[in-house]
């Protein structure tokens, strides 16, 4: 099953474990249409270009802004302590129902096999347009969300909930740092691009820590919870993009980015590419400084980041 994106624009979002304080968003009408437009205008120019001195936020282990989840809580007890709120409280109960019975689903193998074809021309599975039809239906009946798409339902939907934007701070990660740790996607791409194969090759001579689950998600969100290492998905000849730019690439650049590191599609950052069409596709790497200049030069021999000598694979 592939891994169902969802874009909600509500009132607000939220992770465990992180501060309160909060910014403000750009909109988006139902009048989005699929013309040209830069990525960081789906998830606010303001936010990218914010001073990171000005974000302030509190690493004390008994800091009362620092909601902590204890063993055996529920969802709905720690998202209680995590945030006054109780519209955000709502969304994500609702949410968490919807998932818990997406689980259980699979699990059960209570569905499967081809279904139809979205408009993208990809197959869906039962249980992927049956997870998308319980997600929406959660944001509907949570009356929190506003707008919402997906890569199942691509086009804005109303979900009928208030349309006053905010987001919430949700991680004090503050920078990217240098590390060896690696996340290689689209490996069968090394076969018929050879920088990419000599991109891999200089991770394992230089002894990094693989960390691969074969999700994006997971991989990327270890960059930032570990502040180290390097998520790299590169194409070839044979093997074409996949990643979207609008429902994967550029959502995980914005928050790649916010966290102090980097996004590259090999020679820009990913939030500055055009959207031209809802289903564009990209090669993407996220990580340190460091870690995207050799990336940029060894697949293309320059980098826009670039300081001092060549490092790493391109040397």
């Amino acid at each position: 099953m592939e891994t169902a994106g969802i874009t909600c624009y509500a009132r607000g979002a939220f992770l465990p474990g992180v501060s309160s304080q909060q910014y403000s968003t750009t909109r988006v009408s139902p009048s989005f249409s699929s013309k040209s437009m830069k990525s960081r205008w789906v998830f606010g120019e303001s936010l990218r270009i914010m001073p990171r001195a000005s974000v302030k936020v509190s690493k004390m282990k008994n800091s009362s802004l620092v909601a902590r989840c204890a063993l055996g809580d529920s969802l709905e007890e720690f998202l209680s302590k995590a945030t006054p709120d109780k519209g955000l409280v709502r969304l994500m109960t609702c949410m968490g129902e919807a998932l818990r019975t997406i689980a259980f689903k699979v699990r059960t193998a209570s569905c499967g096999g081809t279904a139809c074809v979205n408009s993208f021309g990809d197959e869906q599975l039962a249980v992927d347009m049956l997870a998308d039809k319980l997600l929406f239906e959660a944001l509907t009946y949570s009356h929190f969300c506003k707008y919402a798409c997906s890569e199942e339902v691509p086009e804005l939907q109303d979900m009928g909930g208030p349309a006053q934007g905010k987001w919430l701070h949700v991680k004090d990660t503050t920078e990217i740092g240098e590390g060896k740790m690696f996340s290689p996607g689209n490996l069968r791409a090394t076969f018929d691009n050879p920088d990419y194969d000599k991109l891999i090759n200089y991770y394992v001579r230089e002894k990094y820590t693989l960390r691969y689950t074969g999700g994006m998600v997971p991989d990327v969100n270890q960059i930032i919870v570990k502040e180290k290492g390097i998520f790299t998905n590169v194409t070839s000849p044979t093997a074409k993009a996949k990643l979207r730019l609008l429902f994967e690439v550029a959502p995980l650049g914005f928050l790649i980015e916010k966290a102090g590191g980097h996004s590259s599609d090999g020679k820009q950052s990913v939030l500055d590419k055009l959207i031209v069409n809802l289903d564009d596709r990209t090669q993407v790497a996220y990580g340190s400084k460091n870690e995207i200049i050799r990336f940029e030069e060894t697949l293309y021999g320059s980098s826009r980041l670039k300081s001092g000598v060549p490092v790493g694979a391109a040397a």
